[in-house]
């Protein structure tokens, strides 16, 4: 199954930079879907390092879109947060 995708130009320059720098170190060329494979798997690893750049850095956050997904629990402090999300 395949999907297309749309990127910008400045994100498909960095994708072909990758794909070089892939094949002059190991003389293998990875295709793109490879190459976004591998970079969903090592961003998954490092989601949570991921998720604190976005929130230091808001300006690449559309808030307005953002706020649809926000639902009050019906919690009003973090006393039983832990058993909340825990269970």
């Amino acid at each position: 199954m395949s999907t297309t995708i749309r990127i910008n130009n400045e994100d498909k320059d960095e994708l072909d930079k990758l794909q070089a720098e892939i094949f002059l170190s190991t003389g293998r060329k990875l295709s793109y879907p490879q190459l976004l494979g591998i970079i969903l798997k090592m961003s998954r690893t490092n989601l949570r390092s991921h998720l604190i750049e976005l929130i230091k850095s808001p300006q690449g956050i559309d808030w307005e879109k953002s706020e649809k997904y926000i639902n009050d629990w019906g919690f009003s402090d973090s006393s039983d947060i832990d058993e909340v999300l825990y269970g």
